[in-house]
């Protein structure tokens, strides 16, 4: 809902919230483009998300992007949402209508192709994928994938029962694609890597030091591309092994910035610059 003449605000709600690096992100892209926009994080409560969401309109602010522990509880708490979030079933950006209605979206699966597509130079389009995690950002890349156009999408988790449900998911919205569902660690992963195009980290594994591997890009074939969701370090452990067998590594930090681009885009009708917003992360996280 606009307020005539006044600064606009966007933010972010998490619990916790203070590691969370939009803000920076965000305000670098309005000053860039000379909006008088700010961009606030808010340390929301999981108990008082309702009462958060209910307040944008009144304090005239024009949305905010959802991060853990809100992204599903907001499904039930939005006037509108996007069917592919529903599906998904997380929501990461909310926009406040002219009317005053909340409408949900879904950034991250559009974030995760736009990099896939932009940073790495990949089209998954006729590709085989492995997908290692269904948890929330699995979800967000199998419905991306499926809808890219994929030849063959395997899933692969430890519990076959949560990589099930989400096969079951993208088939009720309509995906086409074959669909296998693979138990981690398993001698079938093993031939399933070695038949693979595209292998994606969608597991939070490489976030700490001594973690293991996802899964080992050896058994990729030659000319195989690995993607990691994890950016901290930017080089993880499994992109590293990729490079050493001579694999194409793509870091998630571009999944950050574009799916960010991408509610800014909603927010403001304008295109941000995302190579200064993946400029930004790099120097927030050091790598620059």
């Amino acid at each position: 809902m606009a307020v005539s003449g006044a600064t606009r605000v966007v933010g972010v709600f998490g619990w916790p919230v203070r590691h969370s690096l939009s803000p920076p992100m965000h305000q670098a892209a309005f000053d860039a483009l000379g909006l008088d926009w700010v961009y606030v994080p808010f340390a929301v409560a999981p108990d008082r998300l309702a009462t958060a969401l209910c307040a944008l309109p009144a304090l005239g602010m024009a949305g905010t992007n959802l991060t853990i522990p809100h992204k599903e509880a907001a499904l039930a708490l939005v006037d509108d949402i996007d069917p592919e979030a529903r599906a998904i079933g997380a929501v990461n950006t909310i926009t406040v209508l002219d009317d005053g209605r909340l409408h949900g979206m879904n950034t991250d699966a559009d974030g995760f192709l736009e990099s896939l597509r932009l940073d790495g130079g990949f089209d998954p389009a006729g590709k085989v994928v492995a997908l290692v995690g269904t948890g929330g950002a699995g979800r967000a890349m199998a419905f991306a994938l499926a809808r890219a156009g994929v030849r063959i999408l395997r899933l692969i988790n430890r519990t076959v029962e949560k990589a099930d449900r989400l096969k079951a998911d993208l088939r009720a919205y309509g995906a086409r694609c074959p669909i296998e569902v693979v138990q981690r660690d398993s001698a079938e992963e093993r031939d399933v890597l070695a038949q693979s195009d595209l292998l994606v980290n969608a597991t939070s594994l490489g976030l700490r030091p001594g973690d293991a591997l996802p899964a080992d890009p050896a058994l990729l074939p030659p000319g195989a591309a690995v993607y990691d969701a994890v950016y901290r370090p930017l080089e993880t452990p499994l992109l590293l092994a990729a490079k050493a067998r001579g694999l194409a590594a793509i870091p998630g930090l571009g999944m950050l910035a574009r799916q960010g681009a991408r509610s800014f885009e909603r927010w403001t009708a304008q295109r941000p610059d995302v190579d200064l917003m993946i400029a930004v992360l790099k120097r927030e996280l050091g790598y620059s």
